[in-house]
């Protein structure tokens, strides 16, 4: 018995050898494909507001970058605000080099990288955009081991709307998932992909609900186009206020009958698109870009069903373009054509705007270096105050969004530039 078993192992051991030795070698000349995504490494201090020639604590902060085409790097901007030095690692090797932030946007918080040698992103393929996401679909975050292993956690998009960004100046289109996202050191930006696409990053999540919203594709891919440009112009804005029609008083006070649609307007800044338009307190906006808009201030997207028209102005209109509309003017229906302009070129700030109108002052006080405008004392220095009251007075942001050192050179005349 013992015998026949022992020959039995034996002939097992031979037919399974043949096997074994074939699946030990790896194919000769092949390497794993590398993940198309690296570790960037930020430290910082942002200055104080109330000091602009002084820096608070430093800071360090661990993120991921999605590698795009031309050896670009996608990071929020968050991550990169007030940043000293920016470093990118490779996840599977650890070999690290420094690189510039090329172009930043706060408003979209979306921010540009690239390393000082384009070489060092060799052998990672730039990720493709998956522009087609919509409700109900699954969307997948990608983390990184401190091994370099990948992390994949899947969630289901349950929102697309318009909402407020960090910034909280306009809003912009966003996608909301509900997923259970795991903590990793390297989670401050974190890239969503769909099919190995990258459909978004992620720009804010609340692990008590579980909801995390995205900066999606189409928002990246316009800043991508934006960015090709000479110099960056931002996201472009109509300049104007509205509030849904659903009031039958409302529309009866504009002088609306039949069909109720639109938004009514409420408020028109000075020297906008919207103004040059021809646009005024009471008027109705009915259409733009040959879209309808309904009573609550939605069009019918072919991709996301209803969602505020907005949208058309951020997401697929550029700064210069011309953009038909059609509005409700005394009863009488007029075609105009509107020619958006970048936000920073457009009137005063939304409610809290100003916050971000400050942080771009100070980025220019930062690069002029403003330590030597010291001896000036409160009259220059008082951000709470003076600096604020100046963006909010004309021809005050336009002035300073196109040149930025005019108001420093008030400063060096020890001119009073609230006046």
């Amino acid at each position: 018995m013992h015998k026949r078993l022992g020959t039995v192992f034996v002939l097992l051991l031979a037919a399974i050898a043949p096997a074994m030795a074939k699946k030990e070698p790896a194919l000769p000349g092949t390497k794993p494909k590398q993940l198309s995504l690296v570790r960037v490494n930020v430290t910082g201090q942002p200055y104080d507001y109330f000091r602009p020639w002084q820096k608070k604590a430093s800071f360090s902060k661990r993120a991921l970058g999605a590698v795009l085409s031309q050896g670009r790097v996608l990071v929020t901007a968050d991550l990169v605000a007030n940043q000293n030095y920016v470093e990118l690692e490779r996840a599977e090797s650890g070999e690290k080099i420094a690189a510039n932030v090329q172009v930043i946007d706060y408003e979209a918080n979306l921010a540009l990288l690239e390393p000082t040698e384009k070489k060092f992103l060799d052998g990672l393929s730039p990720l493709e955009f998956a522009l087609d996401t919509a409700v109900g679909d699954r969307l997948a975050a990608w983390q990184l081991e401190p091994t370099g292993a990948l992390v994949a956690t899947e969630g289901l998009v349950t929102t697309v709307q318009m909402m407020r960004y960090p910034v909280d100046v306009g809003q912009f289109l966003a996608y909301r998932m509900s997923i259970a996202m795991q903590y990793r050191e390297n989670s401050y930006t974190v890239p969503l992909v769909k099919n190995n696409k990258l459909a978004g990053l992620l720009l804010r999540y609340d692990p008590r609900t579980q909801l995390l919203d995205v900066i999606p594709a189409p928002i990246i891919t316009h800043f991508l186009k934006e960015a090709e440009g000479e110099h960056y112009r931002g996201f472009p804005s109509a300049g104007f206020s509205f509030f849904p029609t659903r009031d039958p008083q409302l529309r009866n006070y504009a002088g609306q009958t039949g069909k109720p649609g639109g938004v009514y307007v409420t408020s028109v800044e000075p020297n906008s698109p919207a103004m040059n338009a021809g646009l005024e307190v009471g008027d109705i906006v009915k259409e733009i870009g040959n879209n309808e808009i309904d009573q609550n201030g939605n069009y019918v997207d072919p991709l996301y069903g209803k969602i505020e028209f907005t949208n058309l102005l951020t997401a697929h209109a550029f700064a210069g373009d011309s953009v038909p509309v059609k509005i409700l003017d005394q009863s009488h229906t007029v075609a105009e054509n509107l020619v958006i302009s970048p936000e920073c070129l457009i009137g005063k700030p939304h409610g809290r705007g100003a916050n971000n109108k400050l942080r771009r002052f100070l980025d220019v006080v930062r690069a002029e270096k403003l330590s030597k405008y010291s001896h000036l004392g409160d009259k220059a220095l008082d951000v709470r105050e003076h600096v604020v009251e100046y963006i909010w007075r004309g021809p005050s942001w336009k002035t300073l969004c196109t040149s930025p050192p005019s108001v420093l050179t008030h400063l060096d005349r020890g001119v009073d530039y609230r006046s």
